[in-house]
């Protein structure tokens, strides 16, 4: 495939200017700048269209654009000619591209990265089809399995999926017309549906199979859906309701599941009527209160002050012996609920702690701070003046400068830095002596906060550490990875190309490699594997010699990232370790299969006699 054409716009900017019409080559270089095709993966780019509506989706104009850049890449730089060239990367591209589709609906971008990647397996693609309902999708993926034109995995969680997100009848179309689900997922979607109240997919679970799991009454209970209740123990159960606790229904505020518990048997402790304090459920709370003997403890009285309901801590004060504690006030302040901070101050002895002010100021929550150093005696900590500046409340910090003596730590610099408040840095170093510690720089590059990085390198003189490299490298900043290079000499360590990996960051690590000498570890590759980022394993498999250690595959296995399992399998099975697959077996239907069905035999073997050894031990 050749580069792709200049743009339109750039064709109609150079011929309005007669002298550059005919120089071909200004407006190639005028559609290179306007061209941000050449930025983007398919992948990125089918995540990033507009689902589709009538057929329509992404603009395969634009996947022709950047298919077209791919495959000039690979004539002109051998690295990018190995990963188009490699057959599991090139599932890896497939496999997230036709998932983005296929959870949109765009079938014409499917039927596209078929023609442009021939011969790979359908996996996650189904999943997301069913989750979100793309019946026509799912219907052109069967006939193409059927016809043997395309691998389809069929049978894993995506009927689970269908009924988590309510497609009923998607989930009938996979029931009748592809392979079953394992029987543990049978039951987790039966759950799943009780807990969202399908009363209809609840039936239809229950009649195919005749069977249910008795989780699925709780979790219909603590979700308020008495109808799938009462069906339940109905059709399918009697005498189990006392198993089922009142406490997370009374948090939910369901009165009438409680009520139908009453009658049935169920049980509840005090967590009930302190969760449905906490909650606002003043009703439930009253019910409670006269129709069961659990009470609660001074957690309700405690938690509905710190959540601002204030009307449940009156009642409770009024019909109920167990109180409070200062957390109640402390709460209440924290939250900036000051109409229940003045209602405890009048009518309770308990009183509050420094936290009050601390949590208020932390918050930003002013008013309070300033009626509680008025009216209370406990004052605050360095923690009010510090917890302001981390999260930026600039008229708090400075009020407590003029009005408390307690002052700060260089905790407040260093966590208004990590969190790029650089008025608050500045104020701090012109208006406080605490001062900061290497830890402000160190986080600010960690954030990202380069205006914050720049600043503290020329007024302050703690400087940084080599953390500040690896941590910014482990969040992708490469201008600040740029910035520290080129302006500081701290450097960095093997962590900060690892990090990079673990990240996913490609461009990052391809700078490290390129620009610095400390390189990585097998760290690198073992967690980038845990992350499916298979462009920069790829790379480090190309460039870098560390390798990776039996920690990738059992990263990738955990994560279910089969063709970045496949890969190591094929590149690094030397490093499979006996004791490194105990996670193998924990619902990773895609590798499983491959393992049981599609993998050599002598990986097969080895993989599940290590497997089998670890069961036995």
């Amino acid at each position: 495939m050749a580069t792709p054409p200049p743009l339109a716009s750039a064709h109609v900017v150079c011929r309005a200017q007669p002298r550059l019409a005919p120089l071909k080559h200004v407006t190639a270089t005028v559609s290179s700048f306007l061209d941000y095709s050449a930025c983007w993966s398919i992948a990125s780019a089918c995540a990033r269209g507009a689902a589709a509506s009538n057929g329509a989706g992404i603009s395969l104009r634009l996947l022709d654009r950047i298919a077209a850049h791919r495959a000039a890449a690979a004539v002109r730089h051998p690295f990018a000619a190995k990963q188009q060239s490699d057959d599991f990367y090139r599932q890896w591209e497939f496999t997230r591209a036709a998932a983005a589709s296929a959870a949109r609906g765009d079938l014409r971008a499917l039927k596209w990265l078929v023609e442009l990647f021939p011969n790979c397996r359908v996996t996650i693609a189904v999943e997301e089809a069913a989750k979100n309902g793309q019946l026509h999708v799912l219907e052109w993926l069967l006939e193409k399995s059927r016809r043997q034109e395309l691998i389809v995995f069929w049978g894993a969680r995506e009927l689970f999926f269908a009924g988590k997100h309510g497609h009923l009848h998607v989930a009938k179309w996979l029931h009748e017309l592809t392979a079953p689900p394992p029987t543990h997922m049978f039951f987790v979607t039966l759950e799943e549906a009780a807990r969202n109240g399908d009363l209809e997919l609840v039936r239809w679970l229950c009649e195919v199979r005749g069977e249910w799991s008795p989780y699925a009454a709780v979790l219909a209970a603590s979700g308020g859906h008495l109808q799938v209740l009462e069906w339940l123990r109905t059709n399918l159960f009697s005498s189990s309701s006392s198993a089922i606790s009142m406490d997370d229904t009374a948090a939910g505020g369901h009165l009438d599941v409680l009520r139908w518990l009453q009658s049935h048997s169920g049980n509840a402790t005090p967590g009930a009527m302190n969760k449905a304090a906490a909650s606002g459920h003043l009703e439930v709370v009253k019910w409670l209160h006269e129709n069961r003997q659990e009470g609660c403890t001074n957690d309700a009285m405690n938690l509905a002050a710190t959540a601002g309901h204030l009307e449940i801590v009156q009642w409770l004060h009024e019909n109920r012996d167990e109180g409070c504690t200062t957390d109640a006030m402390d709460g209440a302040a924290k939250h900036g609920h000051l109409k229940i901070v003045l209602w405890l101050h009048e009518n309770r002895t308990e009183g509050c702690t420094e936290r009050a002010i601390d949590g208020a100021a932390a918050n930003g929550y002013l008013a309070v701070v300033q009626w509680l150093h008025i009216n209370r005696s406990e004052g605050c900590t360095t923690a009010a003046m510090d917890g302001a500046a981390r999260s930026n409340h600039f008229e708090t910090v400075q009020w407590l400068n003029e009005n408390r003596c307690e002052g700060c730590t260089c905790a407040a610099m260093n966590l208004a830095a990590r969190n790029g408040h650089l008025a608050v840095v500045s104020w701090l170093h012109e208006n406080r002596r605490e001062g900061c510690s290497t830890g402000a720089m160190d986080l600010a590059a960690t954030n990202g906060h380069l205006d914050v990085v720049k600043w503290l390198h020329v007024h302050r003189t703690e400087g940084c550490t080599d953390s500040a490299m690896d941590s910014a490298a482990a969040g992708g900043y490469l201008d600040v990875v740029r910035w520290l290079h080129e302006n500081r000499k701290e450097g960095c360590t093997t962590a900060a190309m690892d990090n990079a990996a673990a990240g996913g960051h490609l461009n990052v690590v391809q700078w490290l490699h390129k620009t610095r000498k400390e390189g990585c570890t097998a760290a690198a590759m073992d967690r980038a594997a845990s992350g499916g980022h298979f462009d920069v394993i790829f790379f480090l498999h190309c460039e870098r010699v560390e390798g990776c250690s039996a920690k990738a595959f059992v990263n990738a296995t955990a994560a279910g990232q089969l063709e970045v399992l496949m890969w190591l399998f094929a590149n690094h099975r030397e490093q499979l370790g006996r004791d490194r697959l105990r996670i193998y077996a924990l619902g990773k239907f895609y590798i499983l299969h491959w393992l049981k069905v599609e993998a050599g035999a002598n990986e097969r073997e080895a993989f599940m006699a290590e497997a089998n050894a670890l069961a036995q031990g």
